[in-house]
């Protein structure tokens, strides 16, 4: 932008979006077991300080489609073997029965290891296949194409990307800009 004298500025552009989804998960803050009987009027949601009302309140969970991205390259090598133990924590708490996980791994090359699938038994032999693979670490570039995939997703599902990373990239073609108006538009 240029400031005060930008088009954006000068006539003042704002939008509105009528529906936001906002799900949340509760926990009991000492024992940290899930909280199932909430209902609507326990809830305020707030806009600069502002109430609005809630229209819409389910307690039916939006199936989840997820896309774990790790990092291969030679950097975080000797980490691999953490990652490839948690297929059981992925479909048991963060999936449920019904969400499904694609796997990417990125180091100098973005591989798509597995695509969309509920099942652990996949999820656990495509962690534990997991092998090094160069000195970059394409993160944009391996983002962009989580994006892609989820995009692609029926629009209840609530779409995550979980990454495991050394938060540096290098060698992506990707802006972190593009990465988060990808983001924005895919609703990830």
């Amino acid at each position: 932008t240029d400031g005060p004298n930008d088009i954006a500025t000068q006539v003042g552009i704002q939008t509105q979006s009528n529906l936001v989804t906002a799900p949340v998960t509760v926990t009991n803050k000492v024992t940290g077991e899930f909280v199932y009987n909430l209902e609507k009027n326990d809830f305020e949601i707030l806009d600069n300080g502002r109430p609005q009302q809630i229209t819409e309140f389910t307690r039916e969970p939006n199936k989840v489609a997820a896309v774990i991205l790790v990092q291969n390259s030679e950097a975080v090598g000797p980490l691999l073997g953490e990652i490839k133990q948690l297929a059981p924590m992925f479909s048991q708490l963060m999936l449920g029965p019904k969400g499904e996980a694609a796997v990417i791994t990125y180091g100098s090359t973005i591989r798509v290891d597995q695509h969309f699938s509920n099942s652990e038994a996949t999820l656990d032999k495509t962690l534990h296949a997991i092998t090094v693979d160069g000195t970059k670490a394409r993160l944009n570039d391996a983002l962009m194409q989580a994006m892609n995939l989820l995009s692609q997703r029926p629009r209840p599902e609530r779409r995550v990307v979980l990454a495991f990373s050394s938060g540096n990239d290098s060698g992506s073609e990707t802006s972190n800009a593009e990465v988060i108006r990808r983001a924005t538009s895919a609703e990830v």
